[in-house]
């Protein structure tokens, strides 16, 4: 998918878990634990693995259970999950574009020399707070792990895909 379809056109349920004010607040995640370990903004193309590495079953659930885990390390011991990281990037190209876009507009993200930081106050309702819990925590630890597992190029290079 190189192009979203109109909202109004899209499969309910692709709607539904791609919805771009939910993955980009994954992404504000992303970016608040990356900021939190490194005090620097997540590079920007690191921004397209960090929410593949969440909604993506497979891969979410073969995380490590600590940032001290080597990335390298991780990725090359399950080929498949290397795989379907890869194309889950590719395919939400788009839908991060979306994404950050809507984030970037409404202050809750910035863009800054190349790198994008949380910005803005994000109030959580409770009751969605409690549903997406798994998901927000997901994220966070991603952009903790990201924030330590070296330059964006290895990152890209290990996972076998190009910025």
């Amino acid at each position: 998918m190189s192009n979203l379809e109109p909202w109004s056109e899209r499969q309910p349920d692709f709607a539904n878990l791609f919805n771009p004010a939910f993955v980009g607040v994954l992404l504000r995640e992303c970016c608040s634990g990356f900021h939190r370990v490194s005090s620097r903004g997540m590079s920007f193309p690191l921004c397209f693995v960090a929410p593949a590495m969440v909604l993506h079953p497979s891969v979410r659930n073969s995380l490590p259970r600590t940032v001290k885990a080597r990335f390298s390390e991780w990725i090359r011991s399950d080929q498949t999950v290397r795989a379907d990281l890869a194309l889950a990037v590719k395919e939400l190209v788009p839908v991060v574009r979306e994404s950050l876009l809507i984030m970037i507009s409404s202050g809750l993200l910035s863009l800054q020399a190349g790198e994008v930081v949380p910005g803005g106050n994000l109030n959580r309702v409770e009751d969605v707070t409690a549903a997406l819990s798994p998901s927000l925590e997901r994220s966070l630890f991603i952009g903790r792990w990201l924030a330590r597992s070296g330059t964006t190029q290895s990152v890209f290079e290990a996972i076998g895909i190009r910025p």
